[in-house]
């Protein structure tokens, strides 16, 4: 599934599908079902993850990594959405967040348990932004499945970007 989000102050976030394909049982109770559950948390005002705070996390001291980023152990310290076990990763120079690995301390529904999750970040438009998402998740009846969402941006706090990639049609969602 393809998808176009946006995200304005005033208007909310809303989303447009572009192109899908696939199982229309995953594609509507599963990816669309995301979609409209981080518009619905940001309706309420709600973040989506749970912010890098220690009222969530107990941080440690984890060493520098063999590719040279600082790794900082993340031990939840409560049980809540969107909170992991895992590290966090920086790189040393700038003190910026390259990326946050681990497993979720809650689990995000009756059937999918045990998820390992990985989120990567980098700079577009001179601001710190999400770049990718996956997770590694056991779903009950079914097995293992993994999912991965991948942010391209046409623009960061109304300010053309231009990073798509030549063979992705530019596309401004409906109003």
């Amino acid at each position: 599934m393809e998808a176009w989000t946006e995200y304005q102050p005033g208007r909310g976030f809303t989303f447009e599908v572009v192109r899908e394909e696939g199982s229309e049982f995953i594609r509507n109770r599963v990816l669309r079902g995301i979609l409209t559950s981080e518009q619905d948390l940001l309706t309420r005002g709600k973040p989506l993850r749970a912010g890098l705070e220690a009222k969530n996390y107990n941080f440690e001291e984890g060493g520098t990594t063999d590719a040279g980023l600082r790794r900082i152990v993340l031990k939840a310290a409560r049980k809540s959405d969107g909170i992991v076990n895992g590290s966090l990763f920086m790189e040393p120079a700038s003190g910026d967040l390259v990326g946050i690995e681990g497993r979720l301390v809650k689990s995000p529904s009756f059937w999918v348990r045990d998820v390992d999750v990985i989120w990567k970040y980098g700079r577009v438009g001179g601001q710190l932004v999400p770049m990718e998402m996956s997770t590694i998740g056991r779903v009950r009846l079914y097995g293992r499945a993994t999912f991965r969402m991948v942010y391209e941006y046409v623009s960061i706090d109304g300010q053309p970007i231009g990073t798509l990639k030549a063979n992705v049609p530019v596309h401004q969602p409906r109003r």
